[in-house]
């Protein structure tokens, strides 16, 4: 007889348990959705370029920025390998350097380089690219990070334009200034 008045009150926690249970993984998993949006919008709203390459150098994802940079859409780079994206003398070295590359070899990982980039349309134009290893399951890859330069060489080259012709005008103006002195001096 005491069996049959336990039996429900053991019944009723065991309801109330897994409803707690269900409560948990519905918060948990509202939770992981919130921070994957967030991920994919950080992903897909940055601009810089993000691509992430398999261990063969193969392109496993590209965000829109790097779509925008490079004029090739994602399904087009997605399974390429990422050497479409240099000119054609990098090609080789680069495919080479991942032949033989250890994971966390310092002279590239985590380290801004600058590189030339090559667009769909086949211009050449500057890069800054900072390359991330990163293990999964499956195996290595690398994330790489980049920005298209472009407007800082144009800004750089410009700057060193203006210091050569202020440096031409003061050798005109210092020239100018000497022969008006030998003028003066001679005229005297």
């Amino acid at each position: 007889k005491s069996t049959l008045r336990t039996m429900p009150l053991g019944v009723i926690g065991l309801i109330l348990i897994v409803f707690a249970a269900a409560g948990l993984y519905l918060r948990t998993a509202r939770k992981t959705r919130q921070l994957q949006q967030q991920r994919d919008a950080i992903f897909k709203q940055t601009a810089d370029g993000i691509i992430t390459i398999d261990a063969q150098g193969a392109i496993t994802m590209a965000n829109p920025a790097a779509s925008k940079i490079f004029g090739y859409s994602i399904d087009e780079m997605k399974g390429n390998n990422v050497s479409m994206l240099m000119p054609e003398t990098m090609r080789v070295e680069h495919d080479e350097y991942l032949r033989n590359s250890t994971l966390y070899e310092s002279r590239i990982m985590d380290q801004s380089r600058e590189l030339r980039g090559q667009h769909k349309d086949g211009r050449h134009f500057p890069i800054e690219l900072t390359v991330s290893p990163l293990m999964l399951e499956d195996g290595k890859y690398f994330v790489g990070i980049l920005r298209d330069v472009t407007l800082r060489y144009q800004h750089q080259q410009d700057l060193v334009t203006a210091k050569n012709e202020a440096e031409h005008a003061k050798d005109i103006a210092e020239n100018a200034n000497r022969a008006k002195s030998e003028f003066v001096e001679d005229e005297s």
